[in-house]
């Protein structure tokens, strides 16, 4: 079972699916508020990581104890759960939405399609140990805290070559928005803390190490580019800048704190595993903004009915700040009569580099409600329609933008449809 909870105060967050296409937008005809748990949902046995596709919303979840994944959409709708291996546990998301999930007990990392019902294994990668966490780099690289090696092990997604790193007592693993690999020191005692491993960093050497007295498991970035740690032996969460500088380090509230994660807010949530809640701090403020249940499966008010443990990427944060993108959907626009005929789509644009993209997107029909479960095309592919086939009364556009550089983005501008 896992819960979905709401991280701040807003209109519904909803998605739909048009063949391969899925439209997310807001619903504001409903109203959801920070901490508010919005339903419980099967998966496998013994769930323990989760990673969310924030393009998408769909949810990918690792069940330790059944040795498959479940993915599931974002009303927690069940999509298809495949066989992984012996004791699956670090999930990632690579950019075109395959997931990655490391088997702890197999000492292996496969790859799965990203799509809704194909569960063939598209790669398997032999980094022996235990692949416990898993994160994904703007390179499209997947990293993984490896325990039983002591050892950060970068994988290559296009050649399936393993780089290591010595990391002792390494536990969780996240990658900051600066492509920096950050992972827990998860031994305990004055010596643990956080390693960080910079950007391009040679193969094999050792990470930089930031002492902060605390063990460190599950691990975040936040917006601004801080890294904050669960410390279950303190029951805290730890949070360090760029330079590995203590800025917090604070109770969690509950009882064996675990899992961090940052949200899109600038808000931090720290996961108490046996009491089943969690505690949420303002990143850039420090202070704390609340206290809440994440439990409480059968209403009573009472907040341990089962525990809450997690890793990876809960929020979708981490991913969403590495592979940037966004996407601009148009009105329906009617063209006043049935079987318009619609002319090129035509746009300008600036692409500063390979590492960043544009697709524009169109679809046309002649009724309004059979169009929003239409499938969407290429632009160029319906430029190159005879005109007879671009006709249909409505017709819709929609942009997609990605970067894969902090701070760069792809321009587009003089979009335009021409009416023959």
């Amino acid at each position: 079972m896992i819960a979905k909870m709401r991280t701040y105060n807003g209109c519904r967050r909803d998605c739909q699916r048009s063949g391969l296409e899925i439209d997310c937008f807001w619903d504001c005809s409903v109203w959801e508020t920070r901490g508010q748990v919005l339903g419980f949902f099967p998966v496998g046995a013994n769930p323990s990581r989760t990673a969310i596709n924030a393009e998408t919303g769909d949810v990918w979840v690792a069940n330790r104890d059944s040795a498959n994944i479940t993915k599931l959409d974002i009303n927690g709708n069940h999509l298809k759960t495949c066989f992984t291996g012996a004791g699956p546990r670090g999930v990632a998301i690579e950019e075109n939405g395959d997931v990655w999930v490391g088997n702890c007990g197999a000492g292996t990392v496969i790859k799965l399609s990203g799509d809704d019902s194909d569960c063939t294994s598209l790669a398997t990668v032999h980094t022996g140990g235990c692949p416990y966490g898993l994160a994904i780099d703007s390179s499209n690289n997947i990293w993984v805290a490896n325990t039983d090696l002591n050892s950060i092990q970068k994988i290559n997604t296009k050649t399936l070559a393993i780089t290591s790193y010595p990391a002792p007592h390494i536990y969780g693993i996240t990658v900051d928005p600066y492509d920096n690999v950050w992972a827990g020191d998860g031994m305990g005692g004055t010596g643990s803390g956080f390693y960080k491993l910079p950007a391009g960093a040679a193969p094999g050497s050792s990470p930089l190490h930031f002492n902060v007295g605390r063990n460190i498991v599950g691990l975040t970035t936040d917006i601004y580019g801080h890294i904050w740690g669960g410390s279950y032996y303190g029951n805290s969460l730890v949070g360090v800048n760029q330079s590995g500088a203590l800025l917090l380090d604070i109770p969690s509230l509950g009882v064996d704190a675990h899992g961090a994660v940052g949200d899109s807010y600038g808000q931090v949530w720290v996961v108490n595993n046996q009491s089943g809640d969690t505690r949420v701090i303002d990143a850039l403020s420090l202070n704390s903004v609340g206290f809440f249940c994440a439990s409480d499966i059968n209403n009573d008010s009472i907040c341990n009915d089962s525990n809450t443990y997690t890793y990876s990427d809960m929020t979708g944060l981490n991913r969403a700040m590495l592979l940037r993108s966004g996407n601009w959907t148009s009105n329906i626009i009617d063209g006043g009569y049935p079987d318009q005929h619609w002319g090129r789509i035509e746009w300008q644009e600036i692409i500063p580099s390979s590492k960043q993209i544009i697709e524009v997107l169109v679809r046309a029909d002649n009724d309004s409600a059979i169009l929003t479960n239409k499938s969407w095309i290429t632009a160029s592919d319906w430029n190159a329609l005879p005109l007879e086939q671009r006709r249909g009364q409505y017709l819709q556009i929609k942009v997609k933008m990605r970067t894969r550089e902090r701070d760069i983005s792809p321009v587009l501008w003089g979009l335009q449809i021409n009416c023959d």
